[in-house]
């Protein structure tokens, strides 16, 4: 008699279904458990479509133990951004040209609720996330430690310069002002805390003599878009860049770490269409004197200049030659030319050509910023550093 054995191949199909019933059941408990769990987190509740939610982006960061900074996207440039907090309205604002927003210091507890609100819409509701410390950051604490660490790098340079291609440096020219970040930031800090703002430029000047250089600090700059009310002598943006300038002329007339002052840099970058509108380079001219007219007399003891770049798309600007040269320096009241070189070309020409315009001039020279223009360069320190023209 042949016995019957039982089916392998059965067997290990029965193996299988059961571990497959077994699979499915652990699964079934898994989701039960997954639906358990999200039920039992609480929602913040919101009437906004979820679609209109996920399009107002909101990040919210806890800056100190008291404070956030609330930060998103609008949908267009004409929305009214409203900020609230545990359901209240607390602040309001229009968002940025390229529709960002962002709300600054803001007053919260671990168990604040953040949302923002653009018309019926509304973002996802956010609770402030619970305060990290930073950890303190040796040696910088204060104005004062700031600029001792900062001037600290140039003494460390000088402690290895002095080849012919690298020579010791002994002059900052250094930004005061940047009204790209916020217009008027400059004479607004000052109104704002005159205190901290002459801390600030008290401690600079106090750690360039220490390290023994002289500052050539810029008061003007637009880096973008610029804000023409600047350029314009009748408006209000002039009469308070008037005024700070003069504020800071009178406070550190008797400095003699002030080599000069730079009253705006690179006025004649990227602005073409306005500066044709008055009338290229007539229009520069009467801004300028303008400028220095009405703040010279609170800077007898120290010479302006401005930090023309020269640009070649300037309307009306001649070619390379002691009229381009010229063209942006013959000014009246300018006591210091300046020129901003970027380019390749290492032609001693090129140095010998511009030391006679100025000689020709009859005035200072100040050679604000020089760079290379291309990279890779022929050095290894990475873009702009150029050894031969120093």
């Amino acid at each position: 008699m042949i016995p019957i054995l039982p089916n392998p191949e059965a067997r290990t199909r029965e193996r299988a279904l059961d571990g497959c019933r077994r699979h499915w059941s652990f699964l079934s408990v898994l989701v039960s458990g997954m639906l358990l769990a999200v039920a039992a987190v609480p929602a913040i509740a919101s009437s906004t479509p979820v679609s209109e939610q996920a399009a107002l982006l909101l990040r919210v960061v806890r800056t100190g133990p008291t404070e956030a900074s609330v930060l998103g996207v609008a949908l267009t440039p004409s929305d009214a951004v409203e900020l609230l907090v545990n359901g209240s309205v607390i602040a309001s604002r229009a968002p940025e040209a390229n529709l960002d927003y962002w709300f600054l210091d803001l007053g919260v507890t671990d168990t604040s609720i953040v949302e923002t609100r653009i018309g019926l819409a509304t973002s996802p509701a956010v609770v402030v996330p619970a305060y990290v410390a930073q950890p303190a950051r040796p040696g910088v604490i204060d104005a004062d430690s700031f600029w001792r660490e900062y001037f600290r790098y140039f003494l460390h340079y000088n402690a290895v310069a002095g080849s012919p291609t690298n020579p010791k440096a002994n002059v900052l020219r250094v930004w005061i002002a940047d009204d790209s970040w916020v217009s008027e930031g400059t004479y607004l800090a000052w109104k704002a805390n005159a205190t901290v703002f002459w801390n600030v430029f008290d401690r600079m000047v106090y750690w360039a003599n220490r390290s023994g250089f002289f500052l050539v600090p810029v008061l003007g700059h637009f880096d973008g878009a610029p804000d023409n009310r600047f350029f314009m002598t009748t408006t209000l943006q002039y009469a308070h860049q008037i005024e700070v300038v003069r504020a800071i002329m009178d406070r550190y007339n008797s400095e003699p770490r002030i080599a000069m002052w730079d009253l705006w840099n690179e006025p004649d970058v990227n602005n073409d269409v306005y500066w044709a509108t008055v009338g290229g380079i007539v229009g520069f001219r009467a801004w300028a004197s303008q400028y220095i007219a009405d703040v010279k007399p609170h800077s007898p003891n120290h010479l302006l200049t401005i930090g023309t770049a020269g640009e070649s798309s300037f309307p009306g600007v001649p070619g390379l030659g002691w009229q381009y040269h010229f063209f942006f320096n013959d000014i009246p009241g300018l006591e210091v030319s300046q020129h901003h070189t970027s380019g390749t070309a290492e032609d001693p020409a090129l140095i010998d050509w511009e030391t006679a315009w100025h000689q020709a001039l009859g005035i200072p020279h100040f050679e604000g910023n020089y760079m290379y223009s291309l990279q890779p360069g022929p050095n290894p320190f990475g873009y702009g550093y150029w050894p031969w023209f120093t």
